[in-house]
């Protein structure tokens, strides 16, 4: 009876002895494991106390990419003098050379979908005078080892106010049309938008310097009415009938009233925009201008855009003298576009020609 109770409560030496050595074992693997737990830990903490940036993504306020960013454009149009007594006068230079100029800057961090996501910066800078032909700025900025957008917009100050009046630069990554539309001196501006990958450089210590340069184009294309047929009007109302001396130019369909800055593409298209316009003479009473203004385009240089408009001429007084059938104008962005024609008589206006003769002016003609 004692033999049976001592072996059933007592376990054999040889049993004993390797579960004690197991156990030990145990014990054993466990602290190692917890020391180079607290090795791996410390030597995280010493590598973050060395270096500014972690493995993890660099965070918007270390700025360790000292970039260095000129910005260039050129004020002149693209055209080429034509002389002819309609198109002598456009080689003159703009009346907006000498303004003060306006710069605006914005960065932006982007996302995995390639869209604005978090500003880091916005520069305004009023800086030196518009030139004509080349125009350039240079300026620094400390951004993140991130990838960047830039949005740059240009633009001269008329009235040496903070800010163009003809624009509205609040939101850079959309610049909206400020009314009244139509040409006037000092409405121009000069837009670009480039992409930077810093990501690179999100191990650098000390930071890094940079170099940049973007090259501004203008966003828009202008045109200008001609109306030739002065002779032809005093021959049938009379040498006394009255001259036009304001138009009401009605735009037909959808105008660009924004211009996307990220995109470089026109935005936010409105219906039935309209603008007066004070007729000027050019060349002795035998043109006259009847209409001048800029619209956004932000296709590339050779690229044509068609829109529609129709003219109300008005004398002095108010009285109307004519109404203009729809005139398709073709533009392309940075070009100065003439459309000349009968726009006192009637003429058959409404299929204007197109007289591709000449490399850089578009000139759009109204026939017999």
């Amino acid at each position: 009876m004692k033999a049976d109770l001592f072996q059933r409560y007592t376990l054999p030496t040889d049993q004993f002895r390797k579960d004690r050595i197991c156990h030990r074992y145990l014990q054993a693997g466990v602290a190692i494991a917890v020391i180079l737990m607290m090795i791996m830990g410390i030597l995280l903490f010493a590598s973050c106390e060395k270096k500014e940036l972690c493995y993890l993504p660099h965070p918007h306020d270390k700025k360790i990419c000292h970039t260095t960013l000129t910005i260039s454009f050129d004020s002149q149009w693209n055209e080429t003098p034509i002389y002819s007594t309609y198109a002598a006068e456009t080689a003159a230079a703009t009346p907006e050379i000498g303004m003060p100029m306006r710069y605006v800057l914005e960065f932006w961090t982007l996302n995995d979908e390639n869209a604005p996501e978090t500003l880091i910066e916005r520069k305004d800078l009023k800086q030196g005078t518009l030139s004509e032909g080349a125009n350039s700025l240079t300026l620094h900025v400390d951004l993140p080892a991130m990838r960047i957008l830039a949005l740059c917009w240009a633009e001269p100050l008329p009235d040496g106010s903070g800010q163009n009046p003809y624009f509205n630069t609040d939101n850079l990554r959309e610049v909206s049309l400020v009314a009244p539309h139509g040409y006037h001196a000092g409405k121009d501006a000069f837009s670009a938008a480039a992409v930077w990958n810093y990501e690179a450089y999100r191990y650098e210590r000390e930071g890094i310097d940079l170099t940049e340069s973007v090259s501004l184009l203008r966003p828009f294309g202008r045109y200008t009415v001609i109306t030739n047929d002065v002779q032809e009007y005093l021959k049938k109302q009379g040498a006394q009938a009255p001259m036009p001396a304001t138009t009401h130019v009605n735009y037909q369909l959808w105008l660009p009233a924004s211009f996307d800055m990220v995109t470089q593409l026109p935005a936010n298209p409105l219906a039935g925009i309209t603008y007066p316009y004070t007729v000027s003479s050019r060349t002795a009473d035998e043109e006259l201008n009847m209409a001048d203004d800029l619209i956004f385009i932000g296709t590339g240089n050779d690229a044509d855009n068609y829109y529609n408009l129709t003219l109300d001429a008005y004398d002095a007084n108010g009285g109307l003298i004519h109404q203009s059938g729809n005139v398709e104008v073709r533009m392309r962005r940075n070009y100065h576009t003439l459309v000349y024609g009968a726009f006192l008589t009637d003429r058959h206006i409404n299929s204007p020609g197109i007289d591709d003769s000449f490399d850089e002016e578009i000139e759009i003609v109204i026939p017999d």
